[in-house]
C-alpha cells in the first residue's frame, strides 16, 4: 500500500512489551467478582478482564519471541528494566528485529519530554 509516496510494509513497534507475570499481589491486583475483572490499583486504576490476566500469567516470552515472523523493533522504558527480561530472546527471533531504550522513561511513557523520543524512534523505525 502506499500512502503519502511512502511505501508501505508490514512491521511491528512494541513499546515496552510486557512479560510474564509472576504475582497478582504485586501488581496491586483484586479480582471483582461483581465485574467479573481484575482492577490493577496503581496511580490509576485499571479494569482488565481474566483472559488477558490468565495469558499474561502463562506467556513464555521465548516461545512468543520464536513465533515472530514480522521485522520488528521493541523500545523499552529506561526505568523499568523489560529490556533485561526480553534481551535474552531477541536472538531467536528468526527476522530483522532491533531495539530502543528511551532513557527516563516508566513503562507507560508519561515523564516530561520522553513521548517526544518514544515517537522519534517509532517513527524513525517505521520509515526506515
Amino acid at each position: 500500500m502506499d500512502l503519502l509516496g511512502i511505501e508501505m510494509n508490514t512491521i511491528i513497534v512494541l513499546w515496552d512489551p510486557a512479560d510474564k507475570m509472576k504475582d497478582l499481589k504485586e501488581k496491586n491486583a483484586e479480582y471483582n467478582a461483581d465485574l467479573d475483572k481484575y482492577i490493577f490499583n496503581s496511580r490509576l486504576n485499571i479494569i482488565v478482564s481474566k483472559e488477558l490476566v490468565d495469558e499474561w500469567q502463562t506467556i513464555d516470552v521465548g516461545k512468543l519471541a520464536e513465533e515472530i515472523d514480522i521485522p520488528c523493533k521493541f523500545i523499552f522504558a529506561g526505568n523499568y528494566n523489560k529490556l533485561e527480561v526480553w534481551k535474552p530472546f531477541l536472538n531467536r527471533i528468526k527476522v530483522a528485529n532491533e531495539f530502543a531504550i528511551v532513557e527516563g522513561a516508566s513503562h507507560v511513557f508519561i515523564e516530561e519530554g520522553v513521548e517526544q523520543k518514544l515517537f522519534e524512534e517509532t517513527l524513525n523505525y517505521i520509515k526506515a
